[in-house]
């Protein structure tokens, strides 16, 4: 292996880092708050899901790519993003939308739109300010699911 790819792979991985860090900080601050609010344990619980656990959609993206196997190294690295295409389904605003509408009729499903929306809106912070419409289930849809040229 070169030294670029070990620098870029390095870079990568601080990178993820870094954003795992900020959605896990953010979160538990939001969860916090929720709880403060209620005083129950379910709305810090949706609001954990939202914020966090919304990334789970990133492992639909690495099994397309690499099947049942499964790195940390490169997942975390993200070396499924060498097949070109990103699905992440649930990183939609187009879904953020639909969850907060829903929260006007079942003010549960508040905090879960809260963490959701907090995710979306440090996604766009961190990953893409070049590119906003990626955020956007139906811009990528409509692309093929093709990644950005400056890959996303």
């Amino acid at each position: 292996m070169d030294l670029a790819r070990i620098v870029e792979s390095d870079s990568r991985q601080i990178s993820t880092a870094v954003d795992l860090a900020v959605h896990f900080i953010l979160t538990v601050v939001l969860a916090g708050f929720f709880y403060w609010l209620t005083g129950r344990w379910i709305w810090p619980a949706l609001a954990v899901v939202g914020g966090i656990l919304i990334d789970i959609d990133h492992f639909i993206d690495y099994y397309r790519y690499f099947g049942i196997r499964f790195n940390a190294r490169d997942f975390f690295g993200h070396k499924y993003l060498a097949s070109g295409k990103c699905y992440v389904i649930l990183h939609s605003w187009e879904l953020v939308l639909c969850v907060w509408i829903l929260s006007l009729f079942f003010a549960g499903v508040t905090p879960l739109a809260a963490g959701m929306t907090l995710h979306m809106v440090i996604d766009h912070w961190l990953s893409h300010r070049k590119t906003p419409r990626f955020l956007f289930l139906l811009y990528r849809w409509r692309r093929g699911f093709e990644l950005p040229e400056d890959g996303g």
